[in-house]
């Protein structure tokens, strides 16, 4: 759910304490949180610190490469 709620737009709390996709900790747009009391809800909190950016590229993709594909084979 990391990534969905980025894409959403909207930060998230992590309970764990690593994360495959440490690029969305920059700017506070997901936050690890530990089982020790309070930091969870002291997290929840936090709003990011920096504005949202597409960190995976705008969306086209698929279209883009059904493109290529359609030219370069002629389907």
């Amino acid at each position: 759910m990391q990534k969905e709620t980025y894409w959403a737009k909207k930060s998230c709390v992590i309970w764990h304490n690593a994360t495959e996709w440490v690029e969305m900790l920059d700017g506070r747009w997901n936050q690890l949180a530990s089982a020790k009391e309070g930091d969870i809800s002291s997290k929840i909190k936090n709003v990011p610190t920096s504005s949202w950016k597409p960190l995976y590229g705008n969306g086209t993709a698929s279209p883009e490469i059904a493109e290529i594909v359609k030219q370069r084979f002629g389907y």
